[in-house]
């Protein structure tokens, strides 16, 4: 659903010659009207009491709305860019109002001294599905449907369409475990959260991300006009772009699961919001398709470490109503904070290209310089609530966090590691050629 659907809506508004701003609002605005229908996850699970009934109900509801898009690619002049926005948007509401309740059952299915290793795992297991459906759907737009793009999308719509339907049948399987029934009963809010000094420290995260995600997003939605647009990619060149990040999470998550057992959690969090900061200012340098896939690997690879964390500390809580009520107020912010910066960063692009007549290029890599500096503002604002930990100075940082668990084993095992290259080396060594050419090289 995501590598076909999901990740395809806006190459899909593209062809549609949707205008830049609407591109900004499409990656944005769903995620902020998802956001704020989510915080009434407590109510609706207050009426029903039972969150795997209210799950699938939001599944079943998500596969119903790919199959108006397949219906939508496939006589798109039917359809206004407004009815785009507001599939888009259903689609969110309808995968977001369970989300606090699907969060609160994994931690009941899960361990909690599991819950790192299951994310890693699981994590992973998505991300290579879904980056593979991305490029060999990026292939066929690229070859089959080249000439007639909206019959491809039709059939990566109807993919996501069938997709969800299997969802609905395997989150069906899964044992419904009853719990807190009482507890949610009784009276509590996003409103007593707020003003409950015991949740400073989750209230703090949610802020944290919401700066984070702000300035992400004021460049994150106009990578993909910049590749498609700007620099002409084809479809399948920029879903290999879009496939970096993806592999590069799969093999970044065990590094990352390895170095939480090392450092802890707000370490890591810390040092990977850092390197995300630094991810804007490497687009300014280069447009090659080979360096941006690169940068996209490493952004892949601190998203993952950012990603673990945030996964943890939103199941953190161990009152049902507090989980759900945090995650609806984290992902509350986080939607202020797409849409808020994707308009901010529509308005900066207007500003400079429309009314200061700049360079297209120009206007885009002030784009991501300003995304650069306000990734990094939240790290300079919480810095200091995290002086308390160790190697949290910014001299040793990111090498303390990079020469995790992983490397140092790697160092203490390099022996067994090279012992095939070694054991090379050593015939090489010993061998006839070898000992003439030195004596020859001797001599000369």
């Amino acid at each position: 659903m995501v590598g076909a659907g999901e990740n395809y809506v806006t190459p899909f508004a593209i062809a549609l010659n949707a205008p830049t701003y609407f591109i900004g609002l499409l990656s944005t605005l769903p995620l902020l009207i998802g956001s704020i229908f989510e915080i009434f996850s407590l109510n609706i699970f207050r009426l029903i009491l039972d969150r795997k009934k209210i799950i699938l109900i939001g599944i079943l509801f998500q596969s119903i709305v790919w199959f108006f898009f397949s219906i939508f690619a496939l006589n798109p002049s039917s359809f206004s860019l407004n009815t785009l926005l507001f599939l888009f948007t259903a689609y969110f509401i309808f995968g977001m109002v369970p989300s606090p309740l699907w969060n609160s059952w994994i931690s009941d299915l899960v361990k909690k001294s599991d819950l790192a290793e299951f994310f890693s795992k699981r994590n992973r297991y998505l991300l290579f599905s879904q980056f593979f459906t991305i490029i060999t759907a990026g292939y066929l737009l690229n070859t089959i449907f080249k000439d007639n793009p909206f019959l491809g999308f039709f059939i990566l719509f109807l993919v996501a369409f069938i997709s969800r339907l299997f969802c609905l049948y395997f989150v069906n399987q899964l044992p419904d475990i009853r719990r807190g029934e009482k507890e949610i009963l009784k009276p509590f809010s996003i409103r007593s959260f707020l003003l409950d000094k015991h949740f400073s420290s989750y209230k703090n995260f949610s802020i944290f991300n919401f700066l984070i995600i702000l300035g992400t997003n004021i460049a994150s939605p106009f990578f993909h006009v910049f590749m498609l647009k700007i620099l002409n990619f084809d479809y399948f060149t920029w879903s290999l772009t879009v496939f970096a990040t993806g592999i590069s999470k799969i093999f970044a998550y065990p590094y990352w699961e390895m170095a939480l057992k090392v450092f802890g959690q707000k370490v890591i969090l810390l040092s990977s919001a850092i390197a995300i900061s630094l991810v804007p200012l490497f687009w300014i340098f280069s447009s090659d398709p080979l360096y941006i896939f690169l940068i996209n690997l490493f952004t892949g690879f601190c998203w993952a470490g950012y990603d673990l964390v945030a996964s943890l500390l939103l199941l953190s809580p161990n009152s049902l109503r507090v989980k759900i009520t945090y995650t609806s107020f984290f992902e509350l912010l986080k939607g202020i904070g797409s849409v808020g910066g994707a308009i901010l960063g529509a308005i900066l692009l207007g500003f400079f290209s429309e009314t200061l007549k700049l360079d297209i290029y120009l206007s885009f890599y002030l784009i991501f310089f300003i995304s650069f500096l306000t990734r990094f503002l939240p790290v300079t604002l919480f810095y200091k609530k995290l002086e308390r930990y160790p190697f949290t100075s910014y001299s040793h940082f990111l090498k303390q966090i990079f020469f995790s668990y992983f490397i140092k084993w790697f160092y203490k095992n390099k022996e067994t590691v090279f012992y095939p290259f070694l054991l090379a080396r050593k015939k090489v060594k010993q061998s006839p050629t070898y000992k003439a050419f030195k004596s020859l090289l001797k001599e000369v």
